[in-house]
């Protein structure tokens, strides 16, 4: 049974997955299990899988296309090892990665997830955002993180840099298979309950983006607009405070919702209208529109001048994290 296994569900994955694959299989860390499992793929990375030979790997293929959360439920469920990396095609590993991460499994053996920091890559392969120091502790306590994911999003900002424990992700139930985006989000919810996570605060990954990835296709923002408003709610259950709540809840509507709300308007910019209209009649149930888009208009007014942050410090940021 391996210490470490990472997972890797493919779909599509060419012309970025060669190098994703190679990364992982050039870590200095060699006692893992790679589990790759093809999506049904019909560009050529089903045909390029096969040609690999390295004895860490177990290949496999879907029958039909089921999409990325159950394809990690599965492939999670075939690990033979207690701590499990996530991994994404797109993406690569620092050849230190796995290193750094077990590592850290046996200074925080308690915690059920982990992620480290990440350097953003373009698609061709170019540092775009490299990461800067945000963190000082290596473990982040669960209220504090349950802030953080109100209004901030999954903490994580990706599945590429997480590590799950497998007997944590089994016993939350696994990935919601009928979520079609924020599944990740949903569990880091799950997993954390009672629980503080852990962080890296190195950056471990080069995390790529580009257009075909799913945070930048319009087509899905309406599940995650849904998705999220069903999360957020179970995150805010968990404050602690009926002024945190009050703070929690304005920020929901002049942070959150505001940028949801400018997702819509790039889809009427591409003239994507019909689509803008199931997303604004879904975004109806969750705000008033009229509200919505008068603080979209004021939050891009305090833009203009330099000001979103200072007007967001006075509306709600002022003294949430310290409390």
């Amino acid at each position: 049974m391996s210490f470490f296994a990472v997972v890797l569900p493919t779909y599509n994955g060419l012309p970025y997955v060669k190098a994703s694959v190679e990364s992982v299989l050039a870590q200095t860390y060699r006692d893992f299990e790679f589990l790759i499992c093809d999506d049904h793929s019909t560009d050529g990375t089903w045909e390029y899988l096969q040609t690999l030979t390295d004895s860490r790997i177990r290949l496999f293929r879907n029958e039909q296309n089921r999409g990325l959360f159950p394809t990690l439920n599965f492939l999670i469920r075939q690990a033979n090892a207690q701590w499990i990396h996530l991994w994404s095609q797109d993406d690569i590993m620092y050849p230190f990665c796995l290193e750094k991460e077990a590592s850290f499994t046996r200074r925080h053996a308690d915690v059920p997830f982990f992620f480290s920091q990440r350097d953003v890559i373009d698609a061709s392969g170019k540092i775009i955002r490299p990461y800067k120091a945000n963190y000082t502790n290596e473990i982040i306590p669960e209220q504090h993180l349950v802030k953080i994911s109100i209004l901030a999003g999954s903490v994580t900002g990706n599945i590429a840099n997480t590590v799950v424990k497998k007997e944590a992700v089994a016993a939350a139930g696994y990935f919601d298979e009928k979520m079609k985006y924020s599944a990740d989000f949903d569990m880091w919810e799950r997993l954390s309950r009672g629980k503080d996570i852990g962080v890296i605060n190195k950056a471990l990954i080069q995390l790529r983006e580009h257009p075909r990835q799913l945070s930048k296709q319009l087509d899905k923002k309406i599940y995650q607009l849904r998705e999220n408003q069903q999360i957020i709610a179970r995150w805010l259950g968990r404050l602690d405070s009926p002024e945190l709540i009050k703070k929690a809840q304005r920020g929901l509507k002049w942070k959150i919702n505001v940028m949801f709300c400018l997702w819509g308007m790039k889809m009427m910019i591409k003239g994507r209208f019909r689509l803008a209209w199931q997303y604004f009649k879904e975004f109806s149930h969750y705000d008033c529109l009229c509200a919505l888009w008068l603080r979209c208009a004021v939050a891009k007014a305090a833009d203009f001048l330099g000001l979103r942050q200072k007007l967001y410090h006075v509306l709600f940021y002022k003294n949430y994290y310290s409390k």
